[in-house]
């Protein structure tokens, strides 16, 4: 094995996140790197996130019905992550399920792409 390997699969990562986070909440964190957080932001404003794997959140088809593999995008909204399929926000990863015109549904993402 290579002596400066850190992490085997790299998905877990504790990083700097924005406030008002809490686990289970998509983040973008940096330029690019998306991933949901696995633990509530700390005191020191750090947290650690998955960088894969899928999960359910509530995503709002706010441009067209969604269909799985839908790439879903990740804003704010008054402070708080809002996924949907309006290209304005970074890029966060793929639906999985279906959600009609519209409408906002928990339906499970797929982190990363």
């Amino acid at each position: 094995m290579a002596l400066n390997t850190r992490r085997l699969e790299g998905r877990h990562v504790n990083t700097d996140v924005p406030a008002g986070y809490t686990s289970g909440d998509p983040v973008i964190v940096g330029e690019a790197l998306p991933g949901v957080l696995c633990t509530d932001r700390s005191a020191a404003g750090t947290a650690t996130i998955d960088t894969a794997g899928t999960y359910e959140h509530d995503v709002e088809a706010a441009a067209g019905a969604i269909a799985p593999g839908d790439i879903v995008y990740l804003a704010e909204y008054l402070g708080a992550p809002v996924l949907s399929n309006t290209n304005t926000g970074d890029r966060f990863g793929y639906a999985l399920g279906v959600v009609g015109n519209g409408l906002t549904v928990a339906t499970e993402v797929k982190t990363g792409y």
